[in-house]
C-alpha cells in the first residue's frame, strides 16, 4: 500500500518531471527566441503538460515574451529571491504570486533562458503532517543541533542549511532552514523508489530535480505548518479546546488511582484535530507554553473540587522542557491548585523523555518543582536519551513506558529485550513505573509478572471528558478476567 509521504513525493516528482519535459522541448526549438513561429510551438507544447499554464523567455534577467502574454510579457517585474537554488542554478519558486493574473499563485522553475509556470495541485488532508514523518531542528550556540520533535535525524548544521537530500538505503531526508529552525522530512525510500520507480526516474534525469522535490516539498509543509499555527491560535481564543483524561489503574485492585489530562482540539463541526500534529505545531511556534497554562487551568476547573475531598487522586499534566523555564510557572501552579485547596503531590508533571531537560535552569527549575511537592514523571521513557544517569540526576519520581515498548513486550522483538532492563533500572533508583498502552491481557500479564501494577490503556478505559472520569476517579473499574474466562493454553 502507497504511504501518504510516497504519494505526497508522487505527486511532487509527477509535477516536476513534467515542468522539466516542458523546459528541455522549449529549450529545444530552432526558431528565433519570441519569433510567432518560437510562440506557437511553446503553445503546442503548453497543450501537452498536464499542469503547466505558461511559458517565457528570458534573457539577463527580462522577460522578453511569454505563452500568454507575447511581447508585453516585458512590462512584468522580476520575481523576489527563489525558495531554492539548485547547484546547476535552476531556481524554484514554490507559490509565486503571478503578475499577469493577480491573486493566482504558481509554482515558477526558471532554468537558463526558459520561465515555466504552473498551478501546483491541491494538497491532501494532513499530507505531511505526521510525527513520524517530520522533524523540527534547531540549530543552537556554535552550531549545535538538537531535534525538538519527530525522530533524530543525526545531520549537522552545514548538512541541514544545503538543503539537499540525502539518500540511504532505508530512507530520503530534505531540509529547509528559516533562521535557526529547520524542518526535515524523512520518507520511507524503498518504500517509495518501490511505488514510483518510473515517476522519480524521469525527475531525477534533471540532474538536480530530486532537490526541487525536496525543497517542493518542504515548503508546501512549511506553508500548510503556518496555517495550522494560525487556526491553533484562533482555536485557543474560541474555546475549542478541551481536556480528556485517561485513567490509571492499580491493577491490583482494579482502582482508578489516577489519570492523565490529554489536550484535544474539537472543531466546530464536531472533526478532531491530531494532537500529536497541533503539539508539534505549538512547540515550533514558541506557545507550548500557552497549552500548558490552558491545561492547568481546565484541569483546575474540572477537578478541583474532586480533588479537595480526595487527596490520594493524582492527575498528571504533559510539560514541555522549555515550560520549565516560564518565569510565572510556580505562580500559575500556586494559584490554580495550592489556592484552591489542591495538594502539590496531587499534581504530576509529565515531562517527555525526547524533550529531556539540558540546562541548568530547567534541572534547577525540577528540583524546585519536587521540594514544592510536585511529582516528576518521565513520559515516553526509552525513546529518547541512552544514557539514563540523568534520571538519578534529576532525582524523578516515576517514569512511564511508552506504548511503542508495550506493544511489543510478548512478540519475542528486540524492543520486547529492552524492557525489562528498563524496569531494572527503576527499581535499582526507586522509581515509580506506570505503563502505556496496555491494549491486550496479554500485555496486561506481562508487566503484572514483573511487579508491575499501574497501567494505562484502553483494556481498562479511553481518554473521557472530566464529566466521565469523575464517577469512576478512586474507584474500582476494572477487575482481571477469570481463569474460566482466559482463553486456553497448549
Amino acid at each position: 500500500m502507497k504511504t501518504i509521504v510516497s504519494e505526497a513525493i508522487a505527486q511532487r516528482a509527477t509535477e516536476i518531471a513534467d515542468t522539466a519535459s516542458v523546459v528541455r522541448d522549449v529549450g529545444s526549438i530552432q526558431d528565433p527566441p519570441c519569433s510567432a513561429a518560437f510562440l506557437d510551438q511553446v503553445r503546442v507544447i503548453l497543450l501537452r503538460s498536464r499542469g503547466v499554464k505558461d511559458v517565457a523567455y528570458q534573457a539577463d534577467g527580462k522577460l522578453l515574451c511569454s505563452s500568454s502574454l507575447g511581447s508585453r510579457a516585458q512590462s512584468i517585474p522580476p520575481l523576489a529571491h527563489p525558495d531554492f537554488v539548485a547547484p546547476n542554478g535552476w531556481r524554484l519558486w514554490v507559490s509565486a504570486e503571478l503578475a499577469q493574473a493577480p491573486g493566482v499563485k504558481a509554482m515558477v522553475l526558471n532554468a537558463d533562458h526558459v520561465v515555466v509556470a504552473r498551478l501546483p495541485n491541491i494538497d491532501p488532508p494532513a499530507m505531511l503532517g505526521r510525527r513520524h514523518q517530520l522533524s523540527i531542528v534547531r540549530i543552537g550556540p556554535m552550531g549545535s543541533v538538537v531535534t525538538g520533535n519527530g525522530p533524530v535525524v543525526g545531520l549537522s548544521e552545514t548538512a541541514l542549511r544545503a538543503g539537499k537530500p540525502i539518500i540511504t538505503s532505508e530512507r530520503m531526508l530534505v531540509s529547509a532552514c528559516t533562521g535557526w529552525l529547520c524542518y526535515v522530512l524523512s520518507m520511507r525510500w524503498s518504500d517509495v523508489a518501490l511505488a514510483h520507480a518510473s515517476t522519480l526516474a524521469a525527475a531525477a534525469a534533471g540532474g538536480a530535480l530530486l532537490g526541487i522535490i525536496g525543497a517542493a516539498l518542504v515548503q508546501y509543509w512549511i506553508t500548510r505548518h503556518a496555517s495550522m499555527d494560525r487556526a491553533l491560535r484562533r482555536a485557543m481564543q474560541r474555546r475549542e479546546l478541551e481536556l480528556h483524561y485517561q485513567p490509571i489503574i492499580d491493577t491490583s485492585t482494579g482502582t482508578c488511582v489516577s489519570a492523565e489530562a490529554l489536550m484535544r482540539w474539537f472543531r466546530k463541526d464536531g472533526s478532531q484535530v491530531d494532537t500529536s500534529e497541533f503539539i508539534e505545531v505549538a512547540e515550533a511556534g514558541g506557545f507550548a507554553i500557552d497549552l500548558f497554562l490552558l491545561a492547568v487551568r481546565l484541569a483546575s476547573q474540572d477537578l478541583s473540587t474532586f480533588l479537595r475531598f480526595n487527596r490520594n487522586f493524582k492527575v498528571s499534566l504533559n510539560i514541555t522542557a522549555n515550560d520549565l523555564l516560564e518565569p510565572q510557572l510556580f505562580q500559575i501552579l500556586h494559584e490554580y491548585f495550592e489556592l484552591r485547596g489542591i495538594h502539590p503531590n496531587q499534581i504530576a508533571l509529565e515531562l517527555t523523555e525526547r524533550r529531556i531537560v539540558d540546562t541548568a535552569a530547567q534541572a534547577d527549575s525540577i528540583r524546585k518543582l519536587r521540594e514544592a511537592g510536585y511529582l516528576i514523571h518521565i513520559d515516553d521513557f526509552g525513546t529518547g536519551y541512552s544514557n539514563l544517569s540523568y534520571l538519578s540526576d534529576l532525582s524523578v519520581d516515576c517514569i512511564k513506558i511508552d506504548r511503542s515498548f508495550t506493544r511489543h513486550v510478548t512478540d519475542g522483538s528486540s524492543q520486547s529485550r529492552i524492557v525489562p532492563p528498563m524496569l531494572e533500572i527503576a527499581r535499582e533508583l526507586g522509581l515509580a513505573v506506570i505503563v502505556e498502552g496496555v491494549e491486550t491481557e496479554e500485555q496486561r500479564l506481562y508487566f503484572a509478572d514483573r511487579n508491575v501494577k499501574r497501567m494505562q490503556g484502553w483494556l481498562f478505559a479511553a481518554p473521557m471528558p472530566a464529566e466521565a472520569l469523575l464517577p469512576l476517579a478512586g474507584r474500582q473499574i476494572w477487575a482481571p478476567p477469570r481463569a474460566q474466562d482466559l482463553p486456553a493454553t497448549t
